[in-house]
């Protein structure tokens, strides 16, 4: 989750600014191996960082802040299967936004999620509908709007994501959403690319399965002396329709159409073990 500071002691490279989370046992292992002095955590980003905690965890006060950081989320967004907080990977991805405000840290943030549509509850769908319909009622939203309606033909009456593909869904709803919460913490975020890509496996067994994935440059915005000026929020704000607009109007790149299209780029890729 952190640039790659090595520093080699008797002849073996040590990554001191590099910390990973891995939940299976063999994969924790190699990672462990390959990373030498890394920090690790057995188990779940969420739990690390405490994301359905209402205190930080003092482990993750430690770990932190990061310069780089890849959140790979093998469960959907809102999965149907979490006993108890529903929005873990969410609070996970917030809780992420507040140790590196605490940390005074801007970030690139990448982002990956599979995008299955009956595995996210139905109130986690219509937050991020919610979000959608809110842009497209704003009226310092038009241009989203005219661009939105440009290229779906929605029925806003009825849910959006029953009326669009779900991995487009995610990719263009998802961004909104973080954006959003960089805002609330004093971070300008710029969704600067969107991917997606059909998996061979999910949740440890063969079971094909797109997948969405995000670049987010979060910049940390702030008084210069921490008091005087206007809040940074109230300036976030004003930014956030432009900020849309941007990734919105922008293509997100599908990997296996751009593999099936560059033979030699597919081979120099597919080739690659970790």
């Amino acid at each position: 989750m952190g640039l790659l500071k090595t520093l080699q002691i008797d002849g073996k490279t040590k990554y001191k600014s590099v910390g990973f989370c891995e939940t299976d046992p063999e994969k924790f292992a190699r990672i462990q191996e390959r990373l030498p002095d890394a920090k690790h955590h057995n188990g779940e980003y969420e739990g690390l960082v405490g994301a359905c905690n209402t205190t930080i965890p003092e482990k993750a006060q430690r770990w932190f802040p990061f310069d780089v950081i890849n959140l790979d989320f093998t469960s959907p967004l809102f999965y149907w299967k979490y006993s108890v907080n529903k929005e873990k990977v969410t609070n996970a991805i917030l809780r992420t936004f507040q140790i590196q405000k605490i940390r005074h840290t801007s970030f690139t943030m990448f982002l990956t999620l599979p995008a299955r549509k009956d595995d996210d509850v139905l109130r986690g769908k219509e937050k991020l509908d919610n979000i959608v319909k809110e842009n497209l009622g704003n009226p310092r939203q038009i241009q989203f709007k005219e661009k939105f309606f440009e290229k779906y033909n929605i029925n806003l009456s009825a849910y959006i994501f029953d009326q669009i593909d779900y991995r487009e869904y995610l990719l263009m709803s998802i961004p909104k959403m973080v954006i959003n919460m960089g805002i609330n913490e004093s971070f300008d975020i710029v969704c600067c690319e969107r991917f997606s890509y059909r998996g061979d496996h999910y949740d440890g067994r063969s079971n094909p399965t797109n997948m969405t994935t995000f670049v987010f440059e979060c910049e940390l915005v702030g008084n210069p002396d921490g008091y005087t000026g206007r809040n940074p929020v109230e300036v976030l704000n004003e930014r956030y329709p432009r900020r849309v607009l941007d990734y919105f109007t922008s293509k997100f790149i599908v990997i296996n159409d751009l593999f099936e299209s560059d033979n030699a780029l597919k081979t120099r890729y597919m080739g690659i073990t970790y």
